[in-house]
């Protein structure tokens, strides 16, 4: 229920719907809020009596109840379009409508009955066209048959549109259910998704998290919000505790605590969005065929205008006007001329071929789904295909982000392990005791507090939040620390809190103390440890740094990175209101409160490797990609781990953000191909790489997970945010998300993108060698012969397999390893390569020539020995130029499924039922239109053997294919991008 109107008012809850929506309307001075007491009552109202604990008892029951009566936190999708309304729509193309209106009235001439005698004594309107029209009993029967083939074809080209709307839906669908968040329930925290939050739950947010409902701030440190997006207003609002949270602004900084009171149809965001239709944009690969489909339709319609210009002046220097009166029958006539001409341009137009893209995609994003690969932006698939270069973060893609402290310096002394609560006495004196409860301290007050470990049932910890604090927080649960009730402690001891940041590298929370106050630093090692003048030694004492003394820190550090582990460095400072006035604590300089600190402990924290990266790599090595390390971690730490997952070789060069940056542009390309490691970086210099690395033509993904890392994901060609470590604000800025943040997953989409592309290659080939060879062969066998070689209907049949049919056998093909194994199509490369060009023509030049040697001679050769009539002979003859005609594009599909020099077309059909499927319908199909359909479709039944002579010609496809696989012609075309993009034949667009 979503409706205020139509939840009932509970008794057991002190607060109704509108009192929660008050509550979240109010901007004022607080008095809204103040009438019920403050946060902590409205809780209580809310039946939450500890908001450390939120929702208690049966929790399941809880949630049930709530939504019962407050909603659920769902926002109904707009209504979509019904069958019908896409049926009207698909009727209003103008090529359709013609054919509608001309068979109508064939069909209103057929029940004329009019005499079908012509002032031309040689010429038979039945004899020129094999169309029968008006002039026998069945007149009627074709103009029924062209308006049930414009049924059939209209109705099936909105069962496809019907059918993308779904698949549109439930990617949307997808995408919001992906979206977690950490809530409090029963005195533990844990992952929920957005949709089953209710009101009253705790939410716990931090910087890069999207406001899910409408709530209030319980806590805040220094928690600030972007509600540009709602307001309009670029201003940053602070958010301390009491203040108003609306869904669907963004969390800029800090951290806090949210109660929820609206949820769903009942927030803001929801009552605005809920009038709003999610629309996918075409896609560039869409527009692009979607121009080529306009540019062959133009084509087809002037060759329709010449056939029907060139079949009436025949018919008209045949028509003595000047001796005969005018006939009706010839109105009949010059109707016929027309529905051909406007039935061919109906075959020509390539509906199928923005088809075969949706069906394609829509496959790809269900199989890509399966493969940890979430699409947003329908672009993304394809584009992903055609990759250069993939820009990774090292943490959580390349490694397995399960961080542990494994060696390090605590206390000025080197430990291969850390102590813990039973031996940290044995090694340290009790002198030691103070800064081991201040390390404790620091990592409890100086994390996030949506970080934090949990034992899980088999008694295995279990990380929520940011890994590297994580590890932290084991290590001080092994020293014997209490996180939370420090956390509980301290909460309301915070003065100040200066976030971790790309560019400081680092984080410091500074505490009220009896004394002044205590500032505690955490972050790059060698950051840090150049803000540190002081360090305690092993026996308890601070004493000051001796050049040799940080040098053998900073030795120390650099082993540590070389082994490729992360390091961060714990330092800490007592501060007395002199040296930190209270008053100017707010606006202090950050340099300053970090000035001067006592280093305590260099942790150096280990990340295995993700098992499956090596192979990855290797396989986007083979597949032409080159793949680039960007990492905030120090560079020898990213250089060991770059060699050990395939990425650094002997000619890359590693570089430090720093250094990057202060390059000049030209200086910059020149150097940019060899860099395969970027450390210490910053998300500017991620920006300007993934930049440098397109102007230069590469197509660029590149992965992100951070706030910052927004503008980056924005600029390639392809942004992939990562679906469990990922902010809100990234997965926002991305085209796919990568659910498990595996590298091999992003290697599976190059492979699906490149699929996509291949499967519309596969289709364009097939489909424009039908097109040519129909075109071709009714202008010259209704012009040189007075007959066209098929009728409309006939061709309309043609037109159904190959822009539906075809379309859905050929854009379902799996993908195979295959695909990684040659280099990316690159931005610029044709659609059409020259060996696709090789297949049209000559398959084409097979199908025009078979077709008409049938038309010109078949009724010498194809009946030799026969006792058939004349007038049975041309029946047949002309049975035998439709079917052949229809198996031969059937022969021809095989082809179409492999366009590299591959002899063997049939490898791995049993892996498409797809495929097979609609091979054996229309084989099925064409058999009764035969022998069953003649009237409508102008046939006649044949025999075993005639339908095995139309079958073996037909099967001269594949021998021929084989044949043209012999010649030897260039993988590509020359960039022709600017001379021919206008007509969609170059490839994706930058």
């Amino acid at each position: 229920m979503s409706s205020l109107d139509e939840i009932g008012e509970e008794p057991n809850f002190g607060l109704t719907i509108q009192e929660c929506v008050g509550l979240c309307d109010e901007h004022g001075d607080g008095a809204f809020l103040k009438r019920f007491g403050g946060v902590e009552d409205v809780a209580k109202l809310l039946h939450v009596h500890d908001v450390r604990k939120g929702i208690e008892g049966d929790i399941e029951r809880e949630v049930r109840n709530r939504q019962a009566k407050f909603g659920e936190n769902k926002i109904p999708d707009p209504p979509r379009k019904s069958y019908f309304q896409i049926l009207f729509e698909v009727l209003q193309d103008e090529t359709m409508l013609v054919l509608i209106a001309a068979a109508l009235v064939s069909l209103i001439l057929a029940f004329v009955n009019v005499s079908a005698n012509s002032p031309c004594s040689d010429f038979d309107p039945h004899k020129e066209l094999v169309v029968d029209s008006g002039h026998g009993e069945q007149a009627w029967v074709e103009p029924i048959a062209i308006l049930i083939a414009v049924i059939i074809v209209s109705n099936v080209a909105t069962l496809n549109d019907y059918s993308k709307e779904k698949q549109f839906q439930k990617l949307n669908e997808s995408s919001r259910n992906t979206v977690v968040i950490q809530v409090t329930r029963g005195g533990r925290r844990d992952d929920v998704m957005t949709q089953n939050l209710v009101v009253g739950d705790v939410v716990h947010l931090c910087a890069g998290a999207q406001i899910p409902t409408d709530g209030i701030v319980i806590d805040s440190q220094n928690m600030t919000c972007d509600e540009s997006s709602l307001t309009g207003e670029a201003d940053l609002k602070k958010k301390p505790k009491g203040t108003y949270l609306k869904c669907g602004a963004l969390v800029n900084e800090g951290e806090g605590r949210m109660l929820v009171l609206c949820v769903g149809m009942n927030t803001d965001a929801g009552k605005a969005m809920s009038i709003l239709a999610e629309e996918q944009d075409e896609t560039p690969l869409q527009t692009k065929l979607n121009n080529i489909a306009t540019f062959i339709g133009k084509i087809g319609m002037g060759v329709a205008i010449l056939l029907f210009f060139s079949l009436s002046i025949r018919f008209a220097v045949c028509r003595n006007a000047a001796t005969e009166s005018f006939n009706a029958s010839e109105l009949q006539v010059a109707l016929d001329y027309f529905i051909l001409g406007v039935t061919i341009v109906v075959v020509a137009v390539p509906e199928g071929l923005p088809l075969a893209v949706t069906i394609s995609l829509a496959y790809s994003m269900r199989r890509m789904m399966k493969d940890q690969n979430l699409v947003r932006k329908l672009a993304a698939c394809e584009t992903m295909g055609g990759a250069t270069n993939i820009c990774s973060d090292k943490t959580g893609t390349l490694t397995e982000n399960r961080m542990t402290a494994t060696e390090g310096v605590f206390l000025s002394r080197v430990v291969q392990s850390f102590p813990t609560q039973d031996t940290v006495y044995q090694q340290f004196n009790a002198k030691c005791k103070t800064f081991i409860e201040t390390i404790i301290e620091g990592v409890a007050t100086n994390t996030l507090e949506t970080s934090f470990v949990q034992l899980s049932p088999n008694q295995l910890w279990e990380f929520k939040g940011n890994k590297t604090e994580c590890a932290l927080l084991v290590l001080s649960d092994d020293l014997g620390g209490n996180i939370s009730a420090l956390r509980d402690q301290y909460r309301e001891l915070r003065a100040r809190t200066l976030n971790f940041s790309y560019d400081r590298k680092r984080m410091t929370t500074v505490l009220k103390t009896a004394n002044g106050f205590r500032v505690h630093t955490k972050g790059g090692s060698e950051i840090v440890l150049g803000l540190c003048t002081h360090y305690v030694n092993d026996t308890g004492d601070i004493v000051e740094f001796t050049k040799e003394k940080k040098e053998q820190m900073e030795n120390e550090i650099l082993r540590l990175t070389k082994c490729g582990l992360r390091t961060l460095c714990l330092a800490y400072k007592d501060a007395s209101v002199d040296v930190i006035k209270p008053e100017l604590l707010e606006n202090m300089d950050p340099d300053e409160i970090e000035s001067n600190l006592v280093a305590l402990a260099i942790i150096g924290i280990k990340d295995p490797l993700r098992p499956s990266v090596l192979n990855a790599v290797k396989a986007c090595k083979r597949a032409g990609i080159t793949v680039r390390m960007v990492t905030g971690d120090n560079i020898e730490t990213a250089k060991h781990i770059a060699r050990e997952c395939g990425i650094l070789d002997e000619d890359g060069l590693s570089m430090e953000g720093s250094e990057f940056r202060e390059l000049d542009p030209v200086a910059r390309k020149n150097i940019i191909q060899k860099i395969q490691v970027l450390a210490r970086s910053k998300p500017t210099d991620k920006f300007i790489l993934v930049r440098t690395l397109r102007e230069l033509g590469e197509v660029v993904a590149v992965t992100g997970d951070g706030t910052n890392d927004a503008p980056a994901l924005k600029e390639a060609d392809v942004g992939l945010a990562m679906g469990i470590t990922g902010t809100d604000i990234a997965k926002k800025a991305s085209d796919i998300i990568i659910l498990d943040d595996n590298f091999a997953s992003i290697v599976r989409s190059v492979m699906w993108g490149r699929n996509v592309y291949d499967s519309i290659r596969k289709f364009l080939q097939f489909q424009l060698t039908v097109n040519v060879a129909a075109l071709v062969a009714a202008y010259i066998g209704a012009v040189a012969n007075s007959k066209s070689p098929l009728t409309p209907v006939q061709l309309l049949w043609i037109n159904l397999i190959m822009d539906t049919l075809a379309a859905l056998a050929l854009a379902t093909e799996a993908p195979s390893v295959e695909l990684l194994q040659r280099k990316p199509y690159g931005r610029f490369e044709s659609l059409i390569n020259p060996r696709m060009w090789l297949n049209i023509v000559g398959q084409a030049f097979l199908q025009v020539t078979i077709l008409m040697i049938f038309l010109f001679d078949g009724e010498n050769f194809l009946f030799v020995g026969s006792d058939y009539s004349a007038a049975v002979k041309t029946e047949k003859n002309y049975a035998m130029i439709f079917n052949t005609f229809v198996f031969l594009q059937l022969f021809n599909e095989f082809n179409a499924r492999v366009l590299t020099r591959k002899l063997n077309v049939f490898e791995g059909i049993f892996g498409n039922p797809l495929f097979c499927g609609v091979i054996v319908i229309t084989i099925f199909l064409q058999i009764l239109l035969v022998e069953f359909a003649g009237d409508a479709f102008g046939t006649t039944p044949l025999t075993a053997e005639e339908f095995l002579i139309c079958v073996a010609f037909g099967g001269l496809a594949i021998p021929l294919n084989l044949l043209l696989k012999q010649i030897s012609v260039p993988d590509v075309l020359p960039d022709f991008r600017k001379k021919s993009e206008d007509k969609g034949i170059s490839t994706l667009p930058s």
